[in-house]
Formats: structure tokens, C-alpha cells, sequence
């Protein structure tokens, strides 16, 4: 298989060059709902996909779409943690390949707009308090639901379906 992976749907695809003929939703929905965010160091498990809807929801409607699709390059290259991604070029230049080829599939911005930026970061924001506070520390709430995988990906999905104009 050399420099190759095959996703959920059976495609052996090169995540370090991705093509549009590579891309399919499904293999998105399905790796994002098993990828838990924070590196798995979070109170209950929450995945990239769950996230990923979340930011979509604190988007303007024309924005939504992009917001979903935001973190779609970690479906072929693994989430890593923002800290190593600022220590780790190679990666980050791998990333924005990857989600060039997928906005190009999709019909999005080859960048990321400052809008979902700003609603990952306000994402990040709900998250940290809901998710990261150790029970019983001062700021600890109730945590986000924590899909199953499965339901996320079904979220992620009928997200997708939703806002999908193409």
C-alpha cells in the first residue's frame, strides 16, 4: 500500500495527496464521529464530528456549510492538538493541501473564513468549560452530551444533507 490508507468506504487514497476523486462524505462522517477531540482528554468522549456540527450551529447560515466542512482534512490525516500543529509546518501544510482539495470537491473557500474561525473559537470556548474542567474544580458544569459515534455520525450526516447545496 506504500504512502496509502483506505478509508471507511474501501478508497485507497494518499492522505498527503489527496485528490477530489478521494473525497466522499461518507468516509468524512465516519472517521470525524470516531475522532475524539482534545486528544482524547476530555470528560466524556466527544467527537470531531459533534464538534464540527456545533460550529456550524454558532455560524450565519451562509457560513454554515464551511463551518461543517471545517475540520473535514482531519478525516484523511488524524486531529492534532493546536499546540504540536504550531510546532509541526509539515502538518499544517499538509492540512490546508488537503482541505484545498476537499473545498474544491465541496465548492468551499480554498481558506477557512474569519467567520468559522471565530465560531471554532467560540466552539473551543464551550468546550474547554464543558469538557476539560475536572469535576468537582470551580467552572465545572454539566459536559456536553458526548454522542456515540454512531449518532454523531448520523448528526454529521443529516447536518451535511441539510446544508449541502451542490
Amino acid at each position: 500500500m506504500g504512502n496509502k490508507i483506505t478509508t471507511a468506504t474501501g478508497r485507497n487514497v494518499n492522505p498527503l495527496d489527496l485528490r477530489p476523486e478521494d473525497i466522499d462524505i461518507r468516509d468524512i462522517a465516519h472517521s470525524l464521529s470516531l475522532t475524539c477531540r482534545f486528544n482524547g482528554h476530555c470528560r466524556v468522549f466527544y467527537s470531531v464530528a459533534e464538534h464540527s456540527v456545533l460550529v456550524s450551529k454558532l455560524c450565519p447560515p451562509k457560513f454554515a456549510f464551511e463551518a461543517l466542512m471545517h475540520d473535514a482534512a482531519e478525516a484523511y490525516l488524524g486531529d492534532v492538538p493546536t499546540p504540536l500543529k504550531r510546532q509541526w509546518p509539515e502538518y499544517k501544510e499538509a492540512e490546508d493541501r488537503a482541505h484545498a482539495v476537499i473545498a474544491q470537491h465541496f465548492g468551499l473557500p480554498a481558506e477557512i473564513s474569519e467567520v468559522v474561525h471565530d465560531a471554532d473559537g467560540e466552539a473551543f470556548g464551550i468546550e474547554e468549560i464543558r469538557l476539560l474542567v475536572p469535576p468537582g474544580q470551580p467552572g465545572d458544569i454539566t459536559p456536553l452530551r458526548g454522542l456515540s459515534p454512531e449518532a454523531a455520525r448520523q448528526e454529521f450526516v443529516d447536518r451535511f444533507y441539510e446544508l449541502y447545496v451542490g
